[in-house]
């Protein structure tokens, strides 16, 4: 009994743990696009790949450079996928909180929802049962502006249009699908802007998405001082002051020898695991070690009460019988002084038996 409440101690602890550490903060979208037909029940095996991938994406993300694509599921309509990004004008712990807290709210924003898109502050997630990967989607989800404005428009058109064309070729071009720059507007101003897609796409899609946005930037933003668009698939944002660029992590570097390296961490890998069996093992020895020793006992004293009830071994008496076989150590049944104490006479009624009785003093 006691290895087994261990045992359920032991997995109370490490699923509250895993909860704890799986519940991100949770955060609301921005006008988020979410299915309304077909949707999924709650028992069904779509909602737990769903689960299951949305209880990854954060740490897959974070291991990959604030970027990932997953799915979950062997094909069908359970089988479900999804993306998650952070934007590049955010910074780490913005990024690090939309990670972990898009995809733990979700559920609640879009509930049912086989296909959602979501633009939040300082990320994006997506999720659907049909892959989107590598398919550029140019819808415009949202987007902010100054409401302050620049004199000479044309101007204004010509530098914006230049600069955020070169981003939208290069930046498809680039590892993270990302680029930054600057120019002058003017002869006292300068113009920064920012033109990134999801990793997913290829060079072509991510260029021809940003240059959509290029042209829905001059139609809806003639003259604005900064403003942004951002969609399901790439991101652009010019301003005519500086704002901050984070880079994702870069992944660590492997050492020389890979196949070296592997067999040692697979090494670590297998000596932690027997050593944590042993440990187990080790523990759950010592506590049926210590029921067996423990029944034994209680079997010895057992045996030890059946022999007294036999009358095979000396009888052993309560206080309280003895007390009353000598009328409570009174002094009449008192026959003298021995060694340690005084011995009274008794009379065991039950056994009809006249004894001597020595009360340690």
């Amino acid at each position: 009994m006691a290895s087994q409440n261990l045992i359920l101690l032991l997995a109370i602890f490490v699923s509250l743990c895993v909860a704890a550490i799986g519940q991100g903060k949770k955060i609301v979208p921005f006008n988020p696009s979410c299915s309304t037909t077909g949707n999924y029940s709650g028992d069904s095996q779509y909602k737990k790949n769903l689960d299951q991938l949305l209880s990854t994406l954060a740490t897959a993300a974070t291991d990959d450079g604030w970027f990932n694509t997953s799915s979950v599921g062997t094909g069908g309509d359970d089988q479900v996928f999804g993306l998650i990004m952070c934007y590049a004008d955010r910074n780490p712990t913005q990024c690090k909180e939309c990670l972990a807290g898009a995809p733990a709210g979700i559920t609640q924003v879009c509930p049912g929802s086989r296909t959602v898109n979501a633009n939040y502050d300082a990320c994006l997630l997506r999720y659907s049962d049909v892959s989107f990967f590598s398919v550029a989607d140019k819808t415009v989800a949202f987007n902010v502006y100054a409401k302050s404005y620049v004199e000479n428009m044309a101007a204004m058109n010509e530098t914006r249009w230049q600069l955020m064309s070169q981003l939208a070729e290069t930046a498809g071009q680039t590892k993270l699908r990302l680029d930054t720059g600057s120019t002058r507007l003017g002869s006292t101003s300068m113009m920064y802007g920012l033109a990134q897609c999801t990793r997913d796409l290829a060079v072509s899609e991510c260029s021809t998405c940003l240059s959509d946005y290029i042209v829905q930037l001059s139609k809806i933003f003639p003259n604005n001082s900064w403003a942004a668009i951002k969609g399901y698939s790439c991101y652009l944002r010019y301003d005519l002051s500086p704002f901050g660029i984070t880079l994702p992590p870069s992944s660590p570097v492997p050492p020389p020898s890979s196949t070296r390296s592997t067999g040692f961490v697979a090494g670590l890998s297998v000596a932690g695991a027997v050593s944590f069996m042993v440990i187990l093992g080790v523990s759950i020895w010592l506590l049926l070690r210590r029921r067996r020793k423990h029944a034994r006992l209680m079997r010895e004293h057992q045996e030890m009460e059946d022999d007294f009830e036999k009358g095979t071994r000396p009888k052993r008496f309560r206080y309280d019988e003895l007390s009353v076989a000598t009328d409570f150590f009174s002094d009449d049944c008192k026959l003298g002084e021995g060694g340690f104490g005084s011995v009274y006479k008794g009379f065991l009624k039950d056994l009809n038996l006249e004894v001597a009785i020595k009360k340690v003093s």
